[in-house]
């Protein structure tokens, strides 16, 4: 019952998860001469999803009685969630979920990173490529991608934004390189760790 009312705190349609998307060699024929397509490289590292998304407020007491009575509380607010392609990880949610298959958890620095820059509705998807933060141990073997041991590159790929009403705009790739640029600009440590 407490991991449910963890999992309580994710409004629905606020978070969303990677969508698959078919490799083009299997779809080549389905494409036309004047469809408009991107075409992506494929990493070998790890997904992740870093977002500042509405969610349930936990009511205090007081709240909870004010609420019962019919006064207007405030029951939402935005905070940070992170995923991997299939598990949510973060303070409200599998919090004891550090390790995994990697035996660290490779989102939480790449979070640290992102957490001060997410607008409200904001979601950034990507990959995480390099080593394990602090470890000899690469996230894909053989794919190292520059990084030296410990050091690790964040590639954004795709980001979301949604409103409290739960309408979703999906951000162009031009868009998502300009967003990368001018954050990189605004904040030249970062480029250290974020792939353009």
């Amino acid at each position: 019952q407490k991991r449910m009312e963890r999992f309580d705190r994710i409004i629905p349609d606020m978070f969303s998860r990677h969508y698959d998307t078919e490799q083009i060699e299997k779809s080549i024929r389905d494409i036309k001469p004047d469809d408009i397509i991107s075409v992506t490289v494929k990493l070998h590292g790890q997904s992740g999803i870093f977002g500042n998304i509405l969610c349930n407020r936990k009511l205090t007491l007081w709240e909870k009685v004010k609420k019962f009575f019919g006064c207007k509380v405030n029951e939402t607010e935005y905070g940070n969630v992170y995923s991997s392609r299939n598990v949510i990880k973060n303070q409200y949610i599998n919090s004891n979920a550090s390790s995994g298959f990697y035996q660290k958890d490779t989102l939480y620095p790449v979070n640290e990173m992102l957490k001060p820059h997410l607008k409200d509705g904001m979601t950034i998807y990507g990959e995480i490529v390099g080593y394990v933060e602090g470890t000899d141990s690469p996230i894909q073997p053989n794919h190292d991608y520059g990084c030296n041991p410990g050091e690790w590159k964040f590639l954004p790929y795709r980001i979301s934004t949604r409103t409290e009403n739960g309408s979703k705009y999906e951000w162009n790739v031009s868009e998502v390189d300009e967003w990368t640029k001018m954050l990189i600009k605004e904040h030249p440590e970062l480029s250290k760790n974020i792939i353009l």
